[in-house]
């Protein structure tokens, strides 16, 4: 229920009554309302003093999915959503979705093939898209996705999970910051360290043999550091760029000899063709039972999910 301020000064909760106290705050229901569409939203208040506890309400609704956004191109974005406990044949789902443009559910065509280490094979395609997810055994009544491939005209990604630990600086002063990229499609794990002060990159616990140059881009500072040699370090990453505004930094991209790039402040996954992983994969839980509701991703609330205890 929603309602405006002035007529929340002219009605109130009785204080004095242990149940059903809308009757009071609506004078018995009697006030015009207006109706909203049941299948177009979804309210749920849970507080520890309520009197009727709806969290049983969520619990049933809720089904693993793995999901992940990628953008084909500057206009066109693909969304991926794995079910990992549902039928085959229903447990993949894609949307296509066009820059200020409607979104549309592709068909596609799921076949799979048991391997012998109890892992799961599984080929979805499109007329425009083919995928292909690696799962691991059935656990718990459903499956980890360990990698997925995706392919367009000719050109493939490797949008597989991967591990990230965001930016945070290293010492008090913040002249230092670090992250970590592990188990992900561009090749080795890439400890990333940024000294701000002295502009001097260190990856792997190894310094870029590289001298920064400084540009304008679009108002902002842009500093690369072009790997001047292709040994040591040099052999995993062709080059690191920065992009700064009064002081702040917005983009950390490191570029691999693998022809990947990662952003390390966007969470970003970029391929040779300028394909952009906007989102990776996650283990979520989604309102998916609740027929014909349009709402997808509203666990990617953290607190929610670890009140369920999903994480």
């Amino acid at each position: 229920m929603a309602y405006k301020r002035e007529y929340a000064i002219a009605h109130e909760f009785r204080e004095d009554v242990a149940y059903a106290e809308e009757s009071y705050f609506t004078n018995k229901f009697n006030e015009p309302m207006v109706q909203l569409d049941p299948w177009k939203l979804i309210l749920i208040s849970c507080h520890d003093n309520n009197t009727y506890d709806k969290i049983s309400y969520i619990k049933k609704g809720l089904v693993s999915k793995w999901c992940a956004d990628v953008a084909i191109s500057e206009k066109y974005k693909l969304n991926i959503i794995f079910y990992c406990d549902a039928e085959l044949e229903k447990c993949i789902s894609l949307f296509l979705s066009e820059d200020m443009g409607p979104t549309r559910k592709l068909e596609t065509t799921i076949v799979s093939e048991n391997l012998s280490d109890n892992t799961l094979f599984i080929n979805c395609t499109t007329t425009t898209f083919k995928l292909n997810f690696l799962v691991g055994p059935i656990n718990n009544h459903c499956r980890e996705l360990l990698k997925c491939i995706l392919q367009y005209k000719d050109f493939k990604m490797n949008i597989s999970p991967y591990e990230f630990t965001a930016p945070q600086w290293k010492n008090k002063e913040k002249t230092v910051l670090c992250a970590k990229l592990s188990k992900w499609s561009g090749g080795d794990s890439l400890n990333l360290n940024y000294d701000v002060k002295n502009k001097l990159v260190q990856i792997n616990d190894k310094y870029l043999d590289a001298q920064p140059r400084e540009s304008w881009h679009n108002g902002s500072v842009k500093i690369c550091w072009d790997s001047e040699s292709d040994n040591g370090i040099g052999s995993l990453v062709k080059s690191f760029e920065i992009i700064m505004t009064n002081g702040q930094i917005y983009s950390a991209i490191v570029a691999t000899r693998t022809g990947y790039k990662f952003d390390f402040i966007g969470d970003l996954l970029i391929n040779s063709a300028g394909w952009v992983l906007e989102e990776p994969f996650y283990n979520g839980k989604t309102v998916h039972k609740i027929v014909n509701t349009k709402i997808k991703d509203f666990t990617k609330n953290k607190t929610l999910i670890k009140m369920f205890d999903y994480l």
